[in-house]
């Protein structure tokens, strides 16, 4: 049997808290910078802080969402079987798709 981890990791809910935030605020900038094709673009008002939020932004936000989720999977089989986390996550993800 597995060993039952009951602590809650909050630094990893605060960092996943922060990176919805930044994608959030990733695609409000969009609007008023960041170069490349954009659906909607606000063509008089571009900015260079908004440029380079973005740039930023567009370089680490997808690896910090695949290392919260790896961090979150590794957890996860940490106190599960690997049967067990295969059935939660068709449950939770198969199902309703």
């Amino acid at each position: 049997m597995r060993k039952i981890l009951q602590e809650r990791r909050y630094d990893i809910d605060g960092l996943r808290v922060l990176a919805m935030l930044m994608v959030f605020l990733f695609h409000c900038a969009r609007f008023f910078g960041g170069g490349g094709g954009w659906h909607l673009k606000n063509p008089g008002e571009e900015s260079l802080i908004a440029t380079l939020f973005v740039g930023l932004l567009d370089l680490w936000i997808m690896p910090l969402f695949f290392l919260l989720s790896g961090a979150g999977s590794w957890y996860a089989l940490a106190s599960k079987t690997p049967g067990q986390y295969l059935l939660e996550k068709v449950k939770r993800i198969l199902i309703p798709l």
